[in-house]
């Protein structure tokens, strides 16, 4: 940095001794936010703020998120960016959202060799987790509509009893008399 006082890999990599291995966050934020300062337009720059951003218990995620988006508009083919994104919008509850942004990132960020293997797993393994989440909320709400319609038309309302205690899987059927 002496050289170089914007050198973008000093910089980040500065961010990362001080926030990552010495747990001095606010120390890394600053370096990291001199690297966005330095190269607004460099996606490892604006990842790695927006991800050591992320951690502070007080960050605004909506700033947060804004920076993903941000990322992911420089190079949409970095999946870091794609699956911190993703963890947000879970947090907010968008599982929906999450899945296609997911599912985006690996279309899209699959062949980029920089991507190590690990994120391109945590991807996949996040892809399964939301389908199941998402396939599980579609049969609820399938079942409740279904449930209000004959209630309706029978003109009584039903009552679900779940016993937890069967020591083997069961399964509801739903049948009009």
């Amino acid at each position: 940095l002496r050289f170089n006082p914007a050198n973008l890999y000093a910089l980040i990599l500065l961010g990362n001794l001080l926030a990552r291995d010495k747990g001095l966050l606010e120390e890394g934020l600053a370096w990291y936010k001199k690297a966005v300062e330095s190269y607004p337009e460099s996606v490892l720059a604006v990842n790695n703020y927006a991800g050591t951003l992320m951690q502070k218990k007080d960050a605004d995620k909506n700033e947060v998120a804004e920076l993903f988006k941000k990322a992911i508009s420089l190079d949409n083919t970095y999946l870091n960016s794609y699956y911190a994104l993703s963890g947000i919008l879970i947090e907010n509850g968008k599982l929906k959202e999450a899945f296609d942004l997911v599912q985006e990132g690996l279309k899209k960020g699959v062949s980029r060799p920089e991507n190590p293997a690990p994120i391109k797993k945590i991807m996949m393994e996040s892809l399964v987790r939301l389908s199941r989440e998402l396939s599980k909320n579609a049969e609820k709400t399938i079942l409740e509509n279904k449930l209000k319609e004959v209630e309706n038309a029978g003109g009584v309302s039903i009552d679900i009893e779940e016993d937890n205690s069967l020591g083997v899987p069961a399964k509801m059927e739903l049948a009009e008399r």
